[in-house]
């Protein structure tokens, strides 16, 4: 298995867009600093207010190189651990998924890409 590159600039909006979800997936770990496991860990975190999903760092690795996607309920709870919404990773909301009681989403700091990437730009 050979370890992907880091890229050498963030990529525009429009490359974003072109992204295949995996791409995406890898995308914003790497612009938030986490690592596969760290995902996996705050993806358990947060699932645990859902229904105790069991995530691992080789569950992410096939999401970020196109093994697999996520299911319907995952791509929440991984856009929530990546405080992005579900179509920003390129993959279809579950119109079905609720908010658990108390929950308003992705925290508040990690929702605006805008100023996460302006934020790692400016670094």
């Amino acid at each position: 298995m050979s370890r992907r590159r880091l890229p050498d600039r963030l990529p525009t909006a429009e490359e974003i867009e072109q992204m295949a979800p995996g791409e995406r997936i890898f995308h914003y770990r790497l612009i938030r600093g986490m690592s596969q496991s760290g995902l996996a860990s705050r993806m358990r975190l947060i699932a645990e207010r859902y229904r105790g999903l069991g995530t691992d760092r080789w569950q992410v690795y096939r999401w970020e190189t196109g093994g697999h996607e996520p299911d319907e309920y995952t791509r929440h709870i991984l856009a929530m651990a990546l405080g992005v919404q579900v179509q920003d990773l390129g993959l279809a909301p579950n119109p079905y998924f609720e908010l658990a009681e108390g929950d308003s989403g992705p925290p508040e700091h990690l929702t605006d890409q805008r100023s996460v990437l302006s934020a790692s730009r400016a670094a």
